[in-house]
Formats: structure tokens, C-alpha cells, sequence
């Protein structure tokens, strides 16, 4: 078991390599145009000043493309499934090396970023979700409230936690039940009972209310910036600008909330 795990880590590595290599080419070339499509205009004359429209294009589009897709990839190219392997992976080298307190400590932490990881809203977005619904909501229920308190008490088992890092690394529905079945049979595991209310930050983050107010404030913020990008390569002055076309501002800042909104 321990090679067929560290050759899924290996792969979930490789996997993250890859995108982070390709999604960075992807923000060079778009970096690269940006400058290029600015110094033309002011090299060559005002003959090329049309290419403004063309930069204002590459701005926007290329602008969204980094912020939305590239830029998140770069920084967390892997899925949820597989940086909670990540997490489950890192927490059984620390227990294969010692079987001391500390060890127990340190193994606990990456097991309680392994279940944030998991919190359920990421869990709806993916369609692996609709096939294993119910097996994975125990299965996450058992990683928060009986793999982590087992964890706090030194009582977890290595074997289990692999058992654990590779139902996370394959998600197949079988072996996500098998693991419940395991968890829930061990008599040496501690469990504790689930809260029945979340606490009210929580709430409120994941309040509709919250996520429109963040979509807003994030359309808006870009259209400024789009707006003073394209007043600044066109010489004019932005207040004037925004005077003179306050539809422009209010629905493209509508445009790019609903956007982020749909995105986050």
C-alpha cells in the first residue's frame, strides 16, 4: 500500500507541475503583449495609435483570463480531492518516522487542513459529489469528528490513514464506504458529536448577502481599473471620462460582479 501511495503522490505532483508550468507560460505571453501592444504606438507614431483598442482588448480579456483561471491555478493547481491527499500523505510520513507526542501533533495538522480542505461548498461543485453524495458527507464526518479527536488522543492508525489518502486519491465510490465502515468499527477511536449550529462568522461568510457584497465590490474595482488603463493609453482625464460615460462604468461593473459572482 505505502508504493501505490507514493506513486499517486508522485503523479498528484507531477499533475501540479505541469498546470503551474503551463498556466505560468500562459501569463508571460499575456504580460508580454500587454507591453508590446504599449511600446508599438509610441515607437512607430501615431499611425499605430489603433492598436489602443487592440491593448484595451488584451487588457480586459487577458486581465480576467489571469485573474480568474491562470493565476488561481498557479497557486493551487490541484483539485480539492487531491490536495486532501496531499495533506493525509504528509500527515502519514510524520507518523512512519516517529510514534512520539509531537509526531502526533505535527500529523494532526495537516490532517485539520486536509478536512478544511474539504468543507462541504467545494464538495457540491464537483460531479464525483452526485455519485458518491452520501458516502462522502460520512466520509468527511469522520475525518473531523473522529480521525482528528483519534489524532489528539495519539490513537489514529497509520494504516488507516492510507487507506484514507488513497480513497481521497482515486474517489472511488467502494472504497469510500469500505473506509467508513473501518473508521466506524475501530473501538479504540475517539469520537466526538458534531455542533448542531455553526458559529455566526461562519454564517455570515457563507451568507448570500456576503457573496454578492464580494462580487460587487470586485466588479466595480476592476472596471475602475479597466477604465483608468484605458484613459491613461488614450491621454484623457478620468473624471471626465467617467462623467461623460457613467453607463459604461455602472454596467460594466454590474457585467464583471456577476461574473465573479458566478466564478466564486
Amino acid at each position: 500500500m505505502q508504493s501505490e501511495i507514493e506513486g499517486e503522490f508522485l503523479k498528484a505532483k507531477k499533475e501540479a507541475r505541469d498546470v503551474r508550468r503551463r498556466k505560468g507560460t500562459y501569463i508571460i505571453i499575456i504580460c508580454l503583449l500587454i507591453v508590446l501592444f504599449f511600446i508599438i504606438p509610441y515607437s512607430w507614431g501615431p499611425s499605430l495609435t489603433g492598436l489602443y483598442a487592440i491593448e484595451v482588448i488584451i487588457v480586459f480579456v487577458g486581465g480576467m483570463y489571469i485573474f480568474f483561471s491562470a493565476a488561481p491555478s498557479v497557486f493551487q493547481p490541484l483539485p480539492v480531492e487531491k490536495q486532501a491527499f496531499i495533506q493525509v500523505y504528509n500527515a502519514i510520513e510524520v507518523l512512519r518516522k516517529s510514534k512520539e507526542p509531537i509526531a502526533f501533533q505535527e500529523s494532526l495538522k495537516y490532517l485539520e487542513k486536509a478536512d478544511r480542505i474539504l468543507d462541504a461548498q467545494f464538495l457540491y461543485e464537483k460531479k464525483w459529489y452526485e455519485r458518491t453524495n452520501q458516502s462522502l458527507l460520512e466520509f468527511r464526518g469522520n475525518l473531523t469528528y473522529l480521525i482528528i479527536p483519534s489524532t489528539e488522543k495519539f490513537k489514529i492508525k497509520v494504516e488507516h490513514l492510507e487507506e484514507i489518502a488513497l480513497a481521497l486519491s482515486k474517489m472511488d465510490p467502494e472504497r469510500i464506504k469500505e473506509i467508513n465502515q473501518k473508521l466506524e468499527s475501530e473501538p479504540t477511536y475517539v469520537k466526538i458529536q458534531p455542533q448542531l449550529q455553526k458559529p455566526l462568522m461562519t454564517i455570515l461568510r457563507e451568507s448570500k448577502i456576503a457573496k454578492i457584497g464580494y462580487s460587487l465590490s470586485l466588479g466595480y474595482v476592476l472596471i475602475v481599473v479597466i477604465c483608468v488603463i484605458y484613459v491613461t493609453v488614450t491621454g484623457q482625464d478620468f473624471s471626465t471620462f467617467v462623467k461623460n460615460n457613467p453607463t459604461i462604468v455602472i454596467l460594466g461593473g454590474l457585467g464583471l460582479s456577476g461574473l465573479t459572482f458566478w466564478k466564486t
